[in-house]
């Protein structure tokens, strides 16, 4: 054994070790550093790599890890000691050197690769080494390591089980690191899944006084801040800046092939292949503009035909001039293809939303209907084929070619599409504060103080107020057993939606359509909005063109009301997704709720009249209070220099009290008209917001993170209407997460490939099928309800990474079990025939 002392502990070989193997490398020893000789410089300090041989502590402790790692991820029995026998050929293992030459700072690298710089840790190298094992065909595409697959360590780590802090199996900078002190956390009580069987009845939405932000000082920011991804995102669909984008990487989406795969009709032909963005970029060019290149030629040659002498005085100021070109920029996506190896790069006019394109029943059947004997499924086949490029001797891909993968990317899109999680978790937790005195005064309506249950829930009449205070406590979170506790609740900073990635602070698309929430209104909820003033005269236009031709005019038949707002979808803008938590039959719940403002889409020459009304002013008996000046004239602002109980006994002074739907049985399109009120005033309590690094740090009032979130404008409305906030401000609605549709996407029937989509179904089919396209088209962007084309994610995974490879593996078994039936069938008619 080398006598080198390693820096990453005392590790040996066990005494008996089971081998593992890796039969192929992509390593060369030309990609090995050169800086391999121990240099002093002038200041003492050494920067160099030092080779490390195979059994030195370092590599025998990269070794055991790697090895156990492997053997659970390729199923060997448990109960041996499994060691990377050597590492991949061409690979070798580095010690970096750097600082002074008494204690320098040491970093293990292991280097080779001709596809990797290098892997800094077991977990970055986990992943490689098993795509080296299992895929003979050396594809890249199919590697899950950060650098191939382009996906953040954290994500990997998650998925291959090594925890998040410092990846387990590497090497400390320095030193091996001393036994840990930090406490372990209690395990969490089970998260209830959405879409798990659930015979209790659920509310579906509530209606919540909004927390307000509290003013404290600089020192006492919290440290967690916005994911890097969600701002960027969020920053290039809402910030006004062009080009916008609106995919986002890690989304379902449909590419367009350029050319399609025709089959025997238009509609039975493969215009589309769902794939995953991999990647984003930004491309520029410079366009010269033509007519103003020639005009400045022409006074260039002009000047040097008749040149005029001048000095710097005569000369004057300089007046700007028209540059002579255009910088055009795009963006690029880098799709990989579902169920098979290949990829695209394309841009964002040959992309569509996974919810904008359903495979026409045509070409439904003709891949139902291709012969079982003519398909090639081996997995080998389906892997290599490429729908962009056709065989040698071939001028176009076939469509017999294609039935195969194409059916097998259908169906693990088809499974992708179910999956949900939320992302990007942060805990906050509030230390709840006695009040200064015991002697509090009798609570009123016009009091800050909040009673348990609130005072202004109320329900239908057949709720008893201990089914009321149960189904209030199942919305609102179980109050802490003593005041001296703290509360910590989960948030999340956004969430994977099915095919879509959604962040807090998106415009999302309800289920219910507007006729369903208040249809007539109530104290917290305006009613529908009625047509614009163009609708009113064309409507009276056409009933003056009726009475002139003796015709009667029934009003009841298409009363004006019905062709406003009612009948469109309803919008939320996402404010927090977080976990409410209660007891149910003595074990404890979590639950995920999303809450936010609603919208609806209006017609844009549409006026409240009761807009622009006073508010009213609310009084509690004991004199006038201030009223709002937020221009909603929504309720009283709350009685400042008050001091409150230290704690409001809901989930969070950051989370007041939604209301549970007033009859939790009911069927969704009847559940909006009694959807239940409450006006809680503000609570005040002694809030810490706990960072990721464990440090916390402390304030009074009601707090919400602010590096947490962001301001941007709406996006656009669809044409001729205009979005509408129906909540007073300052008020949020609390839903379960099964009532999102989906994301927003602004002016999507214009998108070139929506339009194409559509030109083909009326071209070759009939109106049932244009309208049901239409439909679920303009369901989009809110034009239609968001039950017409909504996201049906019902089944949870831990993680993006995930859930491709739970789509893939379910995808392959489905497709595969239905081509063995199919086999089986034709064998069967084979014997009668016989």
């Amino acid at each position: 054994m080398s006598t080198h002392r390693g820096h990453g502990g005392n590790h040996q070989l066990p005494a008996n070790p089971a081998w593992i193997e890796i039969p192929r490398s992509d390593g060369d020893s030309s990609q090995w550093p050169t800086n391999t000789t121990r240099v002093v410089d002038h200041e003492g300090h050494v920067n160099f790599m030092r080779p490390c041989a195979l059994d030195e502590s370092a590599s025998i402790g990269w070794r055991r890890n790697i090895g156990t790692n492997l053997a659970k991820r390729l199923g060997l029995p448990d109960g041996r000691d499994y060691v990377l026998k050597a590492w991949p050929e061409g690979y070798q293992m580095f010690d970096h050197n750097k600082g002074p030459q008494d204690a320098p700072r040491h970093d293990p690298y292991l280097i080779g690769s001709v596809n990797v710089k290098r892997f800094r840790s077991v977990p970055e190298f986990l992943p490689h080494a098993l795509w080296l094992i299992q895929d003979p065909t050396m594809n890249r595409a199919n590697c899950q390591c950060k650098y191939c697959g382009k996906t953040p360590q954290r994500i990997v780590s998650e998925s291959f089980g090594f925890s998040p802090g410092r990846s387990a199996g590497s090497v400390g900078p320095s030193q091996s690191p001393g036994p840990s002190t930090r406490v372990p956390r209690p395990p969490k009580p089970k998260v209830q899944r959405e879409g798990e069987a659930v015979s209790r009845p659920v509310p579906y939405t509530a209606i919540r006084k909004a927390p307000a932000p509290a003013k404290r000082p600089k020192t006492h920011e919290p440290k967690q801040s916005m994911s890097s991804h969600r701002a960027n995102d969020l920053a290039a669909a809402y910030s006004g800046i062009e080009p916008r984008r609106q995919f986002r990487v890690g989304e379902l989406v449909w590419c367009a092939l350029d050319p399609p795969i025709m089959g025997k009709t238009i509609l039975s032909s493969i215009f589309y292949w769902p794939g995953i963005i991999k990647e984003t970029s930004v491309k520029s060019e410079a366009i010269i503009d033509p007519a103003e290149w020639h005009r400045v030629n022409d006074l260039g040659a002009e000047h040097n035909a008749h040149p005029i002498p001048s000095t710097s005085a005569e000369a004057g100021p300089i007046t700007p001039q028209k540059p002579l070109w255009d910088v055009r920029q795009w963006f690029e996506f880098k799709v990989h293809l579902q169920g098979i190896s290949s990829g695209m790069v394309t841009v964002e006019s040959k992309l569509l939303p996974y919810q904008a394109y359903a495979v026409p029943y045509e070409l439904m059947l003709a891949l139902h209907e291709a012969p079982i004997q003519n398909l090639d499924t081996s997995p080998e086949t389906i892997s290599a084929f490429n729908p962009c490029h056709p065989k040698k001797d071939q001028t176009r891909v076939l469509f017999d070619d294609a039935v195969a993968p194409y059916s097998l990317a259908l169906q693990v899109a088809s499974s992708l599409a179910t999956y949900w999680t939320p992302t990007d978790e942060w805990d906050l937790t509030m230390d709840v504060r006695p009040p200064p005195s015991s002697a509090l005064p009798a609570h009123s309506s016009g009091s800050p103080w909040p009673t348990w249950p609130p005072e202004e829930v109320s329900g239908p009449s057949d709720l008893t107020p201990d089914e009321l205070k149960s189904l209030s406590v199942r919305m609102l979170g179980q109050p802490p057993a003593s005041p001296s506790k703290s509360y910590t609740q989960t948030h999340y900073q956004g969430l994977w939606w099915g095919p879509e990635r959604i962040w807090v602070d998106d415009l999302i698309r309800l289920k219910p359509a507007r006729r369903q929430i208040a249809p007539q209104g109530t104290d917290k909820i305006k009613p529908p909005s009625g047509p614009g003033r163009a609708t009113l005269e064309y409507l009276a236009a056409v009933e003056a063109k009726a009475h002139e031709d003796g015709m009667d005019v029934d009003r009841a038949v298409l009363p004006p009301q019905a062709m406003g707002a009612q009948n469109r979808g309803v919008f939320m803008k996402l404010e927090e997704v977080y976990l409410a938590e209660y007891m149910e039959g003595g074990k404890p719940k979590k639950e995920a709720r999303a809450c936010g403002m609603l919208y609806e889409l209006a017609d844009e020459d549409w006026e409240d009249d009761s807009e622009g009304s006073p508010p009213p002013q609310h009084s509690n008996g004991k004199g006038k209070e201030k009223a709002r000046e937020d221009g909603q004239g929504f309720g009283p602002v709350p009685p400042g220099g008050q001091d409150g109980p230290a704690y409001m006994p809901g989930p969070s002074p950051l989370k007041p009290p939604p209301l549970p739907n007033p009859s939790p049985s009911v069927a969704l399109q009847d559940t909006a008209a009694s959807v239940l009120k409450e006006a809680l005033p503000s609570t005040h309590g002694h809030v810490t917001s706990k960072s990721a690094n464990g440090s916390s740090v402390s304030t009074i009032g009601q707090v919400k993170p602010p590096l947490l979130s962001t301001t941007y404008p709406l996006p656009l409305a669809p044409h001729k209407y205009k979005f509408r906030q129906i909540l007073p401000t300052g008020y949020q609605v609390v839903v379960v997460l099964s009532l999102i549709s989906g994301r927003y996407y602004p002016r999507i029937a214009e998108h070139p490939e929506a339009f194409l989509a559509g030109s083909r179904i009326r071209k070759e089919s009939n109106d049932d099928a244009v309208f049901e396209y239409l439909t679920e088209l303009t369901s989009l962007e809110g034009v239609t309800p968001g039950y017409y084309n909504a996201v049906e994610a019902t089944k949870w995974k831990p993680n993006r990474i995930t859930m491709f490879k739970e789509a893939d593996e379910e995808g392959r078994t489905d497709t595969w079990n239905t081509w063995q039936a199919k086999r089986r069938l034709l064998e069967e008619e084979m014997v009668v025939d016989m």
